[in-house]
């Protein structure tokens, strides 16, 4: 309930320790960290394409033709 009130109110109390980034959940602060300071990178089989999530690139390898 916590974090849907913090959604629903526009609060942001989780802090990026890395940055000023801010976020209202959890969630998206884990996600922001992984993307931009841990620079995870994951690489399509296809055509080498660096994508960061791994739901991104198995919705990338449904349409990508390999170039």
């Amino acid at each position: 309930m916590k974090a849907h009130k913090n959604v629903c109110l526009g609060e942001k109390e989780y802090r990026c320790s890395m940055c000023e980034s801010k976020y209202c959940r959890p969630a998206l602060l884990r996600d922001h960290v992984i993307a931009v300071h841990q620079k995870v990178e994951l690489k399509c089989p296809k055509c080498g394409k660096d994508i960061v999530y791994k739901s991104n690139l198995q919705r990338h390898l449904k349409n990508c033709i390999g170039n």
